[in-house]
């Protein structure tokens, strides 16, 4: 799986794990050693279950490696979010800083091209005579 630009991770996990499936082997003789109509004696018993917990223990020290492998995987996909993550507020702040007007600076452009306007009005009245009675005669 691509995770950044340069960074992938690969996760090879899968339930046919061998360390899955002596697991659940083991589970799996435990509940059926538990069953009374097998017939087993005491003797059988204490045996498959001190074999079953060195089997179970074994297993939890690959199924520990397997959550290690996992929690690495997921520890650098993180940081790889947060690097993403980092970069593309990085970018934002950056087009926005070229795009974005300033209030300030904006509002005393457009009063100086009012007062220009207005300005070119006022000259243009005076020039040519013009006034609100001399239209109405």
């Amino acid at each position: 799986m691509q995770i950044s630009e340069n960074e992938s991770v690969a996760l090879p996990l899968t339930a046919t794990d061998p360390a899955f499936k002596a697991a659940l082997r083991d589970v799996a003789v435990a509940a059926l050693a538990t069953d009374n109509t097998l017939a087993l004696s005491s003797d059988q018993r204490t045996a498959l279950f001190t074999q079953l917990g060195v089997d179970l223990a074994n297993a939890q020290d690959a199924t520990v490696n397997l959550r290690a492998q996992v929690g690495s995987a997921e520890a650098r996909i993180e940081q790889a979010a947060t690097r993403n993550s980092m970069a593309r507020t990085s970018l934002e702040f950056s087009r926005n800083e070229l795009i974005a007007a300033d209030p300030y600076e904006t509002a005393a452009k457009l009063q100086t091209v009012q007062f220009q306007l207005e300005s070119l009005y006022s000259v243009t009245v005076r020039n040519a005579n013009l006034s609100l009675v001399n239209f109405l005669r």
